[in-house]
């Protein structure tokens, strides 16, 4: 037998070596073909991530959103979102405030300090620095009277404001304020 006639006895009756040969035939158009079956996944995955993001924004822009995110209202379907799960209206059986108040108090003083010159420690700082330390030992280390009175208001302030929302039997709190809030406050 000639040597072709061999190699083509062994392409037609050896699995592995006809793979090994076509394999290497086709090696470049492969890679050529794989870059852009790879190319054509890469553009179409942007697509459809385009297309979700549409489709979300769309769906989002009937929602009103309220409290951080915590309430969102859709007229057009009925719908409201609390905490992030979604209800109907109809199913929304009642309502009722939860609001924790409370108070700081703000003292503001309309005194008047005045020091007074001390003898004794002018006569101590004469003694250990002379003249200059009698001066200064009596006007710094001196007395200090105060005159006058300090007033206290009572500012009210808002500790917890939420809503409890009955759904279907079952209870949820949406929160609008979490930490104290002055009540004459625009947050409040």
């Amino acid at each position: 037998m000639a040597n072709e006639e061999k190699e083509l006895h062994r392409f037609v009756y050896n699995p592995k070596y006809r793979e090994k040969v076509i394999a290497r035939v086709h090696k470049e158009k492969d890679k050529q073909y794989n870059r852009g079956v790879k190319r054509v996944k890469s553009e179409r995955d942007k697509l459809v991530k385009s297309r979700d993001k549409e489709i979300s924004r769309i769906s989002n822009s009937r929602w009103n959103v309220s409290c951080g995110g915590k309430l969102w209202v859709n007229r057009t379907e009925g719908k409201v979102r609390i905490n992030y799960a979604e209800y109907l209206f109809s199913s929304i059986q009642g309502a009722q405030l939860n609001m924790i108040n409370g108070s700081r108090i703000e003292t503001t003083s309309n005194s008047k300090s005045k020091k007074h010159v001390s003898l004794g420690w002018a006569v101590a700082g004469g003694v250990v620095a002379g003249p200059v330390g009698a001066v200064v030992a009596g006007s710094t280390l001196g007395k200090t009277k105060t005159k006058g009175s300090a007033v206290s208001n009572q500012i009210p302030t808002c500790n917890h404001l939420g809503v409890f929302v009955t759904i279907d039997g079952f209870v949820s709190e949406v929160v609008f304020i979490s930490s104290p809030v002055d009540q004459t406050s625009p947050a409040f």
